[in-house]
């Protein structure tokens, strides 16, 4: 079995190698398959390999086979005379705006600058024959390797094509140019899994399943605040762990039905689908999962937590037409979560009512930070001790390894544990798969089977000097030491001008709509390789470029959560400003300037000592204004920043930005006074009672007209009265409308914080 899985999967690749390798290097390749021994037999794997090209049917191939070649139609096209860069996904979505463009991928081994298109007749910096020859080298090196098991082999083969394949278009039909090589390869190994599985059944059957852990965000924010330092440790403890919990009930899954983790087509997000073997009793065993997975997180987490499973049957043309499947996928698993835990909350079809009780462990003491969960010893529970531990572990960690079975590390679900460590672990049978964070894992001399795993989970740290803002407080009780973590007083110390910090919550607009209808273009059906690609792209802006730009350039925001399609950070409120507009700008570049992909964030700023989920709630609400409310100029909404309860598109977000910093220099030198601005807000008010019908507000203009002929008639104030002639009109889209978040935004700006509290 395990050589005809590798064969499928590598099928297409044997042809690309063939086509544009020398032959000499090809024949060397060739021999390197040829001498593998203990991970498969490389010798069966060619002759899967050229059976699988002739035309006779062979009776030692799975006919199943052919047939999946035959429907996903992957063949590579003989005629090509060179390498076809892939094209950006993204190029192909259209919703209601009409988008005409081209933009491909150099030839470039994966990372988080790689993912940016270029214009089909921009200049290219690879030159093709080489980079295939790289990734051929590659190759051979895994192949020749002889002391690695055959799930580490195909682990570390997925990894090793993924990173050169990521940008080589699978073909030159429309449909494969924007489907690369490695997608492909994934999507027929999968296949092939699932087609020569000993679950799989007669009738051709197979079953695509989604999984979704509920409950994440309430579970991240859901802490006692004890402390800022110790709020950030919990942050990233319970945002690492919500991350393993998905992927091990993933895992889970594919082991159950002795599937290859390949077979996990997508997975960001706490989000997963997995392409499992046969119909109804797949469905059943489903069940069966679904209900150990309630009783486990009723009993570990009181139903805080949920994880719900839904599945479609579906037969292999299916794939080519996913559009319609994912949609009654989509529904089933909303009707799941509109009962969440009821397999854990039932025995044959009634109330288990022992179940809704919580069992009172002896001590009968609470956390003392939670205030839920009973504790055994000391005044943490099992759950805030894991937090505790993890978070100081997570600073400095390269390396996420998962094992089973085994209780190293973090237990997380059946036997199956997890942990985070500085250095690459020696050798384990246990260890099933190993994340090498944010760096290429190619070419690793070991026998682990590792990967490269991009996440963003950058922490702001002390440099050798230690913490500015400790070392200039006299009474520091507990100075943040040199490479340590800064609290959140910390980075809001840094902060020019108000000491500060900001949170940002940014997503992708309409995107349900982008993956049910947005690929649907020109009535052309869905495939599940195009889903998973624009899924895969995403979550490598949101994990990758996010991680990497943070790390790079804003070195004070701090990391809640980004993966999937969106993002929570914490950090300098200023560097939260400009790192909203690089977000929104390189998010435009990502998907090739495509009006029908677009972002909306909200932004929120407060104290140090504010309660973290208070100041997310907020930040969520600044979204959702985002999102629903017309900004000036914008009737729809979406495609915005929310600030300071004001919605506005992005252009206007950063005039708006400008000129708060002009106002804060004017007002920091005395051009302008407190009280004037606070005059302009009484004209404010004025003026939005115009707008609601009252004539009198019209009494603002002339009163402005006299206040600034009268206040603003030296020359030193030329400046400042051109600034304020600006709300001398009675046009729709009025200045005064913003005028006060705006002097709250220069306030923010000012070197010298002093402002009456009615004004602020």
């Amino acid at each position: 079995m395990k050589e005809t899985i590798v064969a499928s999967y590598y099928y297409l690749l044997y042809r690309i190698l063939g086509h544009f390798l020398p032959d000499t290097d090809f024949k060397a390749h060739v021999e390197c398959i040829r001498q593998q021994q203990k991970a498969v037999q490389g010798e069966r794997v060619l002759q899967i390999l050229e059976q699988l090209q002739e035309d006779h049917k062979d009776q030692t191939i799975p006919s199943s086979l052919r047939e999946a070649l035959a429907t996903l139609d992957i063949m590579p096209e003989n005629d090509a005379g060179s390498l076809r860069r892939l094209s950006s996904v993204f190029c192909y979505i259209e919703l209601e705006q009409p988008y005409e463009r081209q933009a491909v991928y150099d030839f470039a081994e994966l990372s988080e600058r790689a993912i940016f298109p270029k214009e089909v007749q921009g200049e290219f910096s690879t030159d093709p024959d080489a980079y295939i020859q790289k990734f051929a080298n590659s190759l051979n090196r895994l192949w020749s390797r002889e002391d690695q098991s055959y799930e580490a082999f195909f682990i570390k083969l997925k990894n090793t094509v993924e990173h050169y394949a990521w940008c080589i278009a699978s073909g030159s039909k429309l449909s494969h140019q924007y489907v690369p090589v490695s997608e492909q390869c994934s999507m027929l190994g999968a296949l092939a899994a699932a087609l020569v599985s000993e679950r799989m059944e007669d009738s051709g059957q197979m079953t695509l399943v989604v999984g979704d852990l509920s409950g994440i965000q309430k579970y991240i924010f859901d802490i006692a605040q004890t402390g800022a330092g110790s709020v950030a440790k919990r942050l990233r403890a319970r945002s690492f762990f919500l991350s393993a919990l998905s992927d091990v009930i993933s895992h889970r899954i594919v082991h159950r039905f002795g599937l290859p983790l390949s077979n996990i087509v997508m997975s960001s997000g706490g989000k997963f689908y997995i392409l499992l073997p046969g119909g109804t009793s797949t469905l059943q065993e489903l069940e069966r999962l679904q209900k150990e997975l309630d009783h486990w997180f009723l009993e570990q987490y009181h139903g805080e937590l949920a994880c719900n499973l839904a599945g479609e049957v579906i037969i292999a043309d299916d794939l080519l037409r996913m559009d319609k499947v994912m949609e009654r996928l989509s529904l089933k698993l909303r009707q799941r979560k509109m009962n969440p835990l009821l397999q854990g909350l039932t025995a044959e079809e009634h109330w288990d009512t022992n179940s809704w009780l919580i069992q009172q462990q002896e001590t009968g003491r609470r956390c003392s930070v939670c205030k839920k969960f009973a504790v055994d010893e000391g005044d943490l529970c099992k759950n805030c001790r894991f937090d505790e531990e993890m978070g100081q572990r997570l600073v400095r960690a390269r390396y996420f390894v998962y094992r089973y079975p085994s209780r190293r590390g973090l237990p997380v679900l059946d036997r199956y544990s997890v942990e985070a460590v500085e250095s690459l672990p020696t050798y384990d049978e246990s260890i099933y798969l190993v994340y090498k964070l944010n760096s290429p894992a190619v070419d690793t001399d070991d026998r682990l089977p590792i990967v490269t795993k991009y996440t963003a989970n950058y922490i702001p740290v002390a440099d050798e000097n230690g913490c500015p803002h400790c070392l200039a407080k006299d009474n520091a009780q507990d100075p943040v030491r040199p490479g340590a973590p800064l609290q959140f007083e910390c980075i809001a110390e840094s902060a020019i001008g108000a000491k500060q910090l900001a949170y940002l919550k940014a997503d992708v607009d309409y995107l349900g709509s982008v993956f049910v209808f947005g690929l649907n273009r020109d009535g052309q059906a869905v495939q599940l390789q195009q889903i998973a690609v624009l899924s895969k792209m995403l979550d490598l802006f949101f994990s990758g470029w996010v991680h990497g730009i943070i790390s790079e350039k804003y070195r004070r925001v701090y990391t809640v959560f980004s993966g999937g399609d969106d993002l929570l950070l914490i950090g300098a409120w200023d560097e939260i400003v400009c790192l909203a507009q690089e977000l929104h700008l390189r998010f435009r570049e990502f998907v090739g300037d495509n009006p029908n992909l677009t972002l909306s964030a909200g932004i929120t700023f407060c104290k140090f000592h504010q309660p973290v989920a208070r100041q997310a709630a907020v930040a969520e609400e600044e979204l959702d204004r985002a999102k629903e409310s017309p900004s000036r100029t914008r009737p729809e909404g979406r495609n915005q920043v929310a600030v300071l309860q004001q919605a506005m598109n992005w252009k206007q977000f950063a005039e708006f930005c400008e000129e708060a910093k002009r106002l804060a220099a004017m007002w920091e030198q005395k051009q302008v006074s407190s009280a004037f601005l606070y005059r302009l807000l009484d004209y404010a008010e004025m003026y939005r009672t115009y707008e609601a019908g009252d004539t009198q507000g019209l009494r603002f203009y002339p009163k402005l007209a006299y206040d600034i002929a009268r206040n603003l008639s030296d020359e030193k104030d030329k400046e400042i009265r051109i600034w304020a002639q600006r709300f001398l009109t009675i046009q729709e889209d009025h200045p005064l409308l913003t005028l006060r978040p705006l002097i709250q935004m220069s306030r923010l700006y000012r070197l010298n914080d002093v402002i009456r509290k009615e004004e602020i």
